[in-house]
């Protein structure tokens, strides 16, 4: 009888070691920016891709060539999980200032499959990037540009979602909260140095 208890034992030990992870278990197992690169086919090659100019049209193209990707990664990273449109812009804001390191680039706007692979941008790629993503939410977004000012301070690109409140920023007369991921502690509403004084010019993205 003990002997049979032991075997048992033993069989139990071994069924619990042989036992593998589901799918899940290993999903949670991975970086968000590594299940991102799962909706990147050749990472390989996406370093060469030239990047766009740095104005507001470049960084919209961008977006809208970018609309197979941005619907892999909502899917990938559930980013369309129950939640109101400033729920899920948090979601966004989230993913790109978290998994995008700042990097100046005044080479132009990377596209958004660049900035996944090289995990750098500045802020008309994690634009393009945040942008992407609103687009692949059917969120309603703006891009607007901070231009530079008279004592040399460069520009500043960034998003913007539409509010009720009234938050001292908008665009064609549109309240806006702003989703700017170049600040690494932001929260939708909150842009990094860019008060409504300064001069912006706007529109509508994705479109």
């Amino acid at each position: 009888m003990k002997l049979l208890v032991s075997v048992l034992a033993v069989s139990l030990v071994i069924g619990g070691c042989d036992s593998k992870p589901n799918k899940k278990e290993l999903k949670e197992k991975k970086t968000q920016i590594e299940l991102a690169k799962e909706c990147i086919s050749d990472t390989a090659s996406v370093s060469a891709l030239k990047n766009l100019s740095s104005d507001l049209i470049s960084v919209n193209k961008a977006i809208i060539d970018s609309s197979e990707l941005g619907e892999c990664l909502v899917n990938k990273l559930n980013l369309d999980n129950p939640g109101s449109d400033t729920e899920k812009a948090q979601r966004v804001l989230d993913f790109v200032k978290e998994n995008i390191n700042y990097k100046v680039d005044l080479s132009g706007t990377r596209l958004p499959v660049k900035s996944l692979v090289d995990e750098v941008g500045d802020c008309e790629d994690m634009t393009a990037l945040s942008g992407t993503l609103l687009k692949a939410l059917d969120i309603d977004f703006y891009l607007i540009h901070k231009k530079p000012t008279s004592g040399g301070e460069l520009g500043h690109v960034y998003a913007g979602i539409k509010t009720d409140e009234n938050t001292g920023l908008d665009c064609e007369k549109v309240n806006l909260k702003v989703i700017d991921a170049s600040n690494k502690s932001a929260t939708v509403g909150v842009r990094a140095s860019n008060a409504p004084t300064f001069e912006i010019t706007c529109r509508l993205g994705g479109e």
